[in-house]
Order: structure tokens, then C-alpha cells, then sequence
């Protein structure tokens, strides 16, 4: 149901809390993260099994610490503890725990955002040339950490990493503002100077 507040239409079952456990919303948001997660936990678990260390297997293994840290901080700013599973699975059955303090998780976050900071390149340049436009960079994973900070209201991480990003000189204003906002197909915003993960 919903009611009204203030002239603004809200959803009383969200903004309480109150929506039942098989409401498909919460069920496809709690379910595709926790997707994502098993799908990064996958990667990493061959990358360690397989003993890879060259260069494009540790950037996989950044991209899948991003997309792990990524998921676990939705989940985590969603419903507070959630369940950490930080190893792959192929049985149902070994998908269900308990659930993990709030800091438990951020801590795996933090980690996992250390990985992807170092393992991500600054940028997917050859010649000049942007090779994969989108695809995750340092920056991106330094973004991300920042924000994860910036919800734990530890303010002088959140400077230090932007001041990281910002000096990388990866990233710039667009001259005319309105230009981030055309990000069609071949619009100026799309993947442009402003973007650091699109």
C-alpha cells in the first residue's frame, strides 16, 4: 500500500519495513547480488587454483574484487549483516549461513577494493587509443572505496582516495555540463572524460 506524506506518494511497505520475505523486488535484489558474488568467488577460485599470476589473469581477478566488493556493499547498505561468502559453490546447500556483522563485510569490502586498486590499470590505453571503454580501471575500484568510506563517515579515507583519483589525471569536467547528461549511442557523455565506471 501506500500512503502520503507531506504531498509526496511514498511506499509504506518499503519505507517500514514491512514487505514480506517473498516480495520479488527484495527476492531479485538479495538474489542477483549474491549471483554476482558466487560468479566473482568462481573466478577467484580458479585464479588461485591455477596459480595465475600474468597480467591480464590478476587484472580478472581485480575486476572480480570489484564486482564481489560491489555487491556486498548494495547488500550491506540494503539490509546491514548479510551472509559472507567468500568462496565458491556449486551446492545449494553450501550458499546458506548465517548472517555476518555489517563490519565483518566491510572488512571483506575493503579488502577485496585493496585487490582491485592494485590489479585494475589506470587506464585500457594502447596508442592512445581506449581499447575498452567502461571497462573497470583503478579508479574505478578507488571511486567505489571512497563511497563504501563515505558510508562509514571515515571522512579522511573518503579525501584520500578521491585525491588518488583526481591525480591520476584520468578524469576531467565536460566544458558544456549538459553533455553528460547525452550518453546515446555515441553521445558525448557516454563513457567521457567525467566517467569513472559507466
Amino acid at each position: 500500500g501506500s500512503s502520503t506524506t507531506d504531498g509526496a506518494e511514498i511506499n509504506a511497505e518499503f519505507e517500514t519495513f514491512q514487505y514480506t520475505k517473498d516480495d520479488w523486488a527484495t527476492d531479485t535484489y538479495w538474489n542477483d547480488h549474491y549471483y554476482m558474488i558466487n560468479l566473482a568467488n568462481h573466478e577467484l577460485h580458479d585464479a588461485d587454483s591455477l596459480k595465475l599470476t600474468d597480467e591480464n589473469s590478476l587484472r580478472n581477478v581485480g575486476e572480480a574484487c570489484f564486482f564481489r566488493a560491489y555487491s556486498y556493499f548494495e547488500l550491506v547498505k540494503a539490509y546491514g549483516d548479510v551472509p559472507l561468502i567468500n568462496y565458491y559453490y556449486t551446492k545449494t546447500i553450501d550458499g546458506i549461513r548465517p548472517k555476518s556483522p555489517a563490519a565483518t563485510i566491510y572488512a571483506l569490502i575493503d579488502s577485496d577494493l585493496n585487490v582491485a586498486s592494485a590489479y585494475l590499470p589506470l587506464n585500457w590505453e594502447l596508442n592512445s587509443n581506449n581499447l575498452y571503454p567502461g571497462r573497470l580501471t583503478s579508479g574505478a575500484a578507488k571511486s567505489l572505496w571512497a563511497q563504501t568510506f563515505l558510508f562509514r563517515q571515515n571522512w579522511s579515507q573518503v579525501i584520500a582516495l578521491c585525491n588518488q583519483v583526481i591525480a591520476s589525471n584520468q578524469y576531467s569536467l565536460m566544458p558544456d555540463f549538459k553533455d553528460i547528461w547525452q550518453d546515446g549511442m555515441g553521445g558525448a557523455g557516454k563513457n567521457g572524460p567525467e566517467s569513472i565506471f559507466e
